[in-house]
């Protein structure tokens, strides 16, 4: 860039350097992507460079012999072969060896039209000299101006197209030359391939292409003074340089300076703002999905203590139906003329055994274990189902790269590119993180037995039954709990046994001890049913809480990937939009430049 700038020329450098290197600052901080940094800081760097002339095009096409008529002087060797195989900056100065600086072979020429500029030669790009085609590639987005050059005799192949349609992608300021414009003798010919390079170029760089047809090797002869007549291919020349010379004044290569590196940025920014919206996408449906799975968690819990209730409901009447019987019994038997009979303690304390406490023992049993496997199956059905929907979201595709360059017509440079770039990606991040999620679940999963975890609750709920307050009377399970219940305590406590005082008291005693031992026995049913219900329900919460603690610590590392790469974005999509106003602000300063 010229050495001597005023004021706002200044400010608009300073300006355009603050804007990059947020930029890269935003980019290094988000990931770890080294082709985009150095894009960048190549970037930077070039602005205090001088301005830079790219030529590029397929071998072949006469790109040397282009820029030997541009300078005016026979520099650069000439062929129907490849003739360049690496990238030449060519730099006012005496002849000297060339340098290989920055992937570039520098070759000093002492030709004044180097002395504002430098002119990039770059090898021809085709089919078959893949590595050729990446130095062409990989140098122009330091390009300030592209010339891209195509042959008239074979004007814009595939290759060609394709070749443009990716470096149009940097937003440079693109002159496309049809060369040896000569080797068409009628005018319709040369009018057809302008019309067809036109056409075909005007659908990939937007707008109306520059187009010039030019014949190099005329321009040379005429420099030479072997032509005296303006051909169509010299008064093409004339028409470039004319152009050149307008464009390149030193407003417009100022403009143009500027304009590259922001052009570089913006490409940068555009490829990473089409990711965040990939990875935002992504993150939506993940956040989705966890509060899904956080509603199911929330949902099980309620179903299943609303279930657990129904379950409770059944125990409590089966413990209530030890009231009802043991009243009948003590209507029945606690009368004057079962007298006898009630002397007998033994048999009475059989016939109590028998007709009120009979099976309850044994169906209560049975109905808390068919609530502890019920337990113990919406358990393992809800962790399979957090199992599963994890592994959807692992197995789901991860966002395409947004580099064009990922899209390479090379499967070798694409497999090398994306492993590259994948070492330390979103998609690889996110999708190892979810594998190793799903691994672990698996693995709870597959230690999981039902007939174990049964067991293992059953043993808790007899822990927690033994720890309740009719323990007191010495019972050491609910087996055992009912009939000592009913008749260690109930029985001696009314005090029937006590047949000799039965007989001394007569007809008012009975009927007063016959309601008391009923009002105990509800007051003692009423404490089972009670103490029972308190001792399930608290081991099923904490089984529960054991259980949905369990599935929302494995939900809890995916959560926070996905909210720790949610803020991470808003960062970075922060930084663009600060970005692309600045750019704006800059773009409008630049225009208004006289």
């Amino acid at each position: 860039m010229e050495a001597i700038l005023d004021a706002e020329q200044k400010r608009l450098v300073g300006s355009v350097r603050s804007l990059l290197v947020a930029l890269r600052s935003a980019m290094e901080g988000w990931e770890h992507r080294p082709e985009e940094a150095d894009r960048l800081r190549e970037a930077i760097s070039g602005i205090d460079e001088l301005f830079l002339l790219v030529v590029t095009g397929e071998y072949n096409a006469g790109k040397s012999g282009l820029i030997n008529a541009m300078l005016g002087g026979n520099f650069l060797e000439q062929g129907v072969t490849p003739t360049t195989t690496q990238v030449q900056v060519l730099t006012f100065g005496p002849p000297g060896p060339a340098e290989f600086v920055d992937g570039a072979w520098r070759r000093s020429l002492p030709a004044d039209t180097l002395r504002e500029m430098h002119i990039v030669d770059t090898p021809g790009t085709n089919a078959i000299l893949r590595e050729h085609e990446a130095l062409t590639r990989d140098f122009v987005p330091r390009a300030d101006l592209i010339l891209f050059v195509t042959s008239a005799d074979r004007p814009f192949t595939e290759s060609e197209r394709a070749f443009l349609e990716m470096i149009s992608d940097w937003g440079k300021k693109i002159v496309l030359i049809v060369n040896k414009i000569d080797l068409l003798d009628q005018a319709s010919e040369r009018e057809e391939v302008m019309r067809f390079v036109t056409d075909n170029a005007e659908r990939i760089v937007g707008g109306a292409p520059i187009v010039f047809a030019v014949s190099a090797r005329e321009a040379m002869r005429a420099a030479e003074g072997e032509v005296q007549v303006e051909t169509p291919g010299l008064a093409g020349w004339l028409r470039l340089m004319a152009w050149l010379k307008e464009t390149l004044s030193a407003t417009e290569r100022f403009r143009l300076k500027l304009e590259s590196p922001l052009g570089v940025a913006e490409r940068v920014a555009r490829a990473a703002g089409d990711e965040i919206s990939m990875r935002s996408a992504v993150l939506r449906e993940d956040l989705e999905v966890i509060e899904a799975m956080r509603d199911s968690l929330e949902r099980y819990q309620v179903d299943v203590r609303s279930e657990f209730e129904m379950r409770l409901d059944s125990i409590d009447s089966r413990v209530m139906s030890l009231r009802e019987r043991g009243e009948d019994f003590l209507d029945d038997r606690l009368r004057l003329g079962n007298i006898r009979a009630l002397l007998d303690g033994d048999r009475l304390r059989e016939d109590f055994e028998a007709e009120v406490i009979g099976n309850a023992p044994n169906e209560i049993n049975d109905e808390i274990g068919r609530s502890i496997d019920w337990i113990i199956d919406q358990e393992s059905a809800q962790r399979r189902g957090i199992r599963d929907r994890l592994e959807d979201r692992a197995m789901a595709a991860p966002p395409p790269s947004a580099d064009p360059q990922a899209n390479s017509d090379d499967p070798e440079a694409r497999d090398g590119e994306a492993e590259a770039s994948g070492r330390e990606g979103f998609a690889v991040r996110r999708r190892a993180l979810l594998e190793t999620i799903g691994r672990d679940a698996d693995a709870v999963l597959e230690s999981f037995d039902p007939r174990i975890e049964s067991r293992r609750l059953e043993r808790d709920v007899q822990e927690t039954l033994t720890r309740t307050a009719l323990l007191e009377v010495g019972a050491i399970g609910l087996g055992v709990l009912i009939p000592l219940l009913a008749t260690a305590h109930l029985l001696d406590f009314t005090g029937v046994l006590a047949g000799s005082v039965l007989a001394a008291v007569g007809f008012t005693l009975l009927p007063y001890r016959r309601r008391k031992a009923a009002a105990m026995l509800r007051e003692r049913v009423a404490a089972l049913r009670d103490d029972l219900r308190s001792a399930l329900k608290e081991s099923f919460e904490r089984e529960l809480e054991r259980t949905t603690s369990g599935m929302a610590e494995a939900i809890s590392p995916y959560e926070a990937f996905v909210v720790e790469e949610q803020q991470r974005i808003e960062g970075v999509g922060a930084a663009l939009a600060a970005f692309a106003d600045g750019t704006s602000e800059v773009r409008e300063r630049l225009v208004s430049l006289r």
